[in-house]
């Protein structure tokens, strides 16, 4: 009954049906949503899904979304999509180091390019969620040495920012 409000003309009858839809089904309605999501222009409906995220394994579908979200031109958009792709590394990272296994990662989760412009982001909150993302230890970008990765922090060292420059250091320590 909810799928077919998810479709539904009214931006809030599809945020709601969604957000249900992900907080009882999880993984198995993030599979189902995954062609609606990817088409979803709504800005509220892309965050709720990006932090529902969380609680979720990370697919390769999911991590696909997260990374639209992400590399999105709207703030809060792309901050919520780095901020679940920074939980699902770090929880993927807890798994593997327990002896339990996902099925996938979120090490392909941004390109060089991707990472490069979200530091040149005009916000600074992006900015220091790409940091955040980068300091995960199980986040890595897969073209990004780990002496590319070092002077793409170190660079942050020199950002107007004050937080993203404390962001830049947390990472580096």
């Amino acid at each position: 009954v909810l799928m077919t409000f998810v479709r539904h003309r009214d931006a809030m009858v599809r945020e709601v049906a969604v957000d249900v839809l992900l907080q009882i089904g999880g993984n198995a309605a993030f599979e189902v949503l995954m062609p609606d999501l990817m088409a979803e222009t709504d800005r509220n409906i892309l965050q709720i899904a990006a932090r529902r995220a969380i609680d979720c394994a990370p697919t390769v579908p999911l991590i696909g979304f997260l990374n639209k979200c992400a590399q999105s031109e709207d703030e809060d958009i792309s901050i919520a999509g780095l901020e679940a792709m920074a939980a699902l590394a770090a929880d993927s990272h807890r798994s593997r180091s327990s002896g339990n296994s996902k099925p996938a990662s979120t090490k392909e989760a941004l390109t060089t390019e991707a990472v490069t412009k979200l530091l040149q982001s005009p916000h600074w909150r992006v900015r220091a969620a790409t940091l955040g993302f980068l300091s995960k230890p199980a986040a890595f970008v897969p073209s990004l040495s780990n002496e590319q990765l070092q002077q793409v922090v170190v660079g942050c060292l020199k950002d107007q920012d004050e937080t993203v420059r404390q962001t830049a250091i947390t990472v580096i320590y």
